[in-house]
């Protein structure tokens, strides 16, 4: 009988191409939220990470702590205004999704993601979640059904769930 045995990461061997998904964060401001979200974007081969608005020290122990050792190998940048990000972002063919929950939003787990060659996701600060300009920007707003009682959960929980329903998508 063959017994399953952990392997390590160096023994794990997995398609290692960028895809064409950003993340664009609106305020995201503690370094425990950055530095998830920059693991995160390893994770999923995300090609870039934008931090936009107010945005969490770069330099800290805390956001190096949770983020692993990936600071070398995600590509991000601080970029002061949402809009301007975003303005770019479209103007190079991206659509800009915005994970948050609206009255329009719909449930990202029947999104079709297919249909997008090129995603700048959206994500909210902590205690905001995404600008009124960044959503009048978008072209699509998806949310996560909860069954609780809690309408919201952690940004890099949510985060990671939307990378994961996307990723099963796009090539």
């Amino acid at each position: 009988m063959n017994s399953e045995e952990q392997l390590s990461w160096s023994d794990y061997s997995s398609e290692r191409k960028k895809n064409e998904l950003v993340i664009l964060c609106d305020s995201v401001e503690l370094p425990a939220n950055a530095g998830a979200i920059l693991r995160l974007a390893d994770a999923f081969a995300i090609k870039e990470v934008v931090f936009c608005g107010n945005a969490p020290s770069f330099k800290g122990r805390k956001l190096k702590k949770v983020s692993r050792d990936v600071l070398s190998a995600v590509q991000f940048r601080h970029c002061p205004d949402i809009c301007e990000a975003l303005n770019l972002f479209k103007k190079n063919n991206y659509s800009l999704i915005a994970l948050e929950i609206t009255n329009l939003s719909k449930d990202i787990s029947f999104t079709d993601f297919s249909q997008y060659k090129r995603i700048a996701l959206i994500v909210g600060g902590e205690a905001k979640g995404i600008s009124r300009d960044a959503l009048e920007k978008s072209e699509l707003s998806v949310h996560i059904p909860m069954k609780g009682q809690n309408l919201s959960m952690n940004l890099s929980n949510a985060l990671a769930i939307a990378l994961y329903e996307i990723s099963k998508q796009i090539a």
